[in-house]
């Protein structure tokens, strides 16, 4: 009962959790009237729903299996969970985008005879049901882009600190980002089943589904892009990009404190969305004070943005 229990507990998972039902039992409906009307453009936005719903509780699940502790087989916890499940549904969604692609490609050149009796009714009902995922999400959409946060998680306004960078960062829930931009790509596609639809309907013109399914599959592919990117970038353990000169300044700031010689096998890498670790190898004097340079190091790296780093210092003779 531990997810459940997550879900109930949080508004954020309720919200997923409700446009998840909402969004499954249109799904059929879509893919029902899609087959019985051989509108590839219906099937091509519900297979779009389908890859959603997946998506939708993969992330209920990972943002439960995220918040169990640390063990002696996952040391850094479970975090990386969602991670994982945002690559393979982007890399899916990719596939899907292209299959849809080149079935359209064929029906552009053999279009195909389509029955619009109740085509028009599934296709605003489907627009409907976007517009409901927008207003449900468009709040946490909004309130990442619209607040930074602190590290212990109070809400605060951005301030210069003393070596020119803002002392809050601005918080973005990746996971709601991404559902956002999903629900606004279903959004637009919808759109343009409702306008084929119609161009069918009123003025005969059967190319008008493949277009629209074309169209459908660019907005699948240019909303998964970005999380497919990221979501590799942080499973390859690469400088997150956003901190790249947070990381320059902070490595230049450590550089110049007394008693360091030089700064070696610097790793920094997103273990998490949110989470970033680094580990580095100092050398310093022998006459050096080890904990204050240990102290001031990574003071200036917690302030740049790692929230777990682990310093070796060495002693080397000049």
């Amino acid at each position: 009962m531990g997810p459940v229990r997550h879900i109930l507990s949080e508004r954020k998972s309720r919200k997923i959790a409700a446009f998840l039902l909402i969004n499954t039992a249109y799904m059929f409906v879509e893919f029902a009237s899609g087959f019985m009307s051989d509108s590839l453009g219906l099937l091509s936005d519900a297979c779009h729903m389908l890859f959603d719903c997946a998506a939708l509780a993969i992330g209920l699940y990972a943002s439960y299996i995220a918040r169990l502790p640390a063990n002696g087989l996952y040391n850094y916890g479970r975090g990386r969970f969602e991670v994982l499940s945002g690559y393979v549904n982007a890399v899916f969604l990719v596939l899907v985008g292209a299959l849809i692609v080149l079935e359209s490609f064929e029906r552009i050149l053999e279009p195909r005879e389509i029955s619009t009796s109740s085509l028009l009714a599934v296709s605003v009902g489907g627009l409907i049901v976007n517009i409901i995922g927008l207003v449900f999400f468009h709040e946490e959409h909004h309130h990442a882009h619209g607040e930074s946060q602190s590290c212990n998680g109070e809400v605060e306004s951005p301030e210069i600190g003393n070596h020119g960078k803002t002392a809050s960062r601005r918080h973005i829930d990746h996971n709601m980002e991404g559902i956002f931009l999903h629900v606004l790509a279903d959004t637009m596609g919808s759109v343009g089943v409702v306008i084929s639809t119609l161009l069918i309907k009123y003025k005969g013109w059967l190319i008008a589904d493949p277009i629209c399914s074309v169209f459908i599959s660019i907005m699948i592919v240019a909303s998964v892009l970005p999380l497919l990117r990221n979501s590799a970038e942080i499973l390859l353990q690469r400088v997150p990009r956003s901190h790249e000169k947070d990381f320059e300044a902070a490595l230049d700031d450590v550089k110049k404190i007394n008693g360091v010689i030089g700064v070696h096998n610097v790793h920094l890498w997103n273990l998490t969305n949110t989470d970033i670790v680094g580990t580095f190898h100092l050398h310093i004097s022998a006459g050096a004070d080890k904990s204050v340079i240990r102290e001031s190091a990574s003071r200036i790296f917690q302030e740049a943005g790692v929230q777990d780093l682990t310093i070796q210092i060495e002693c080397v003779e000049r």
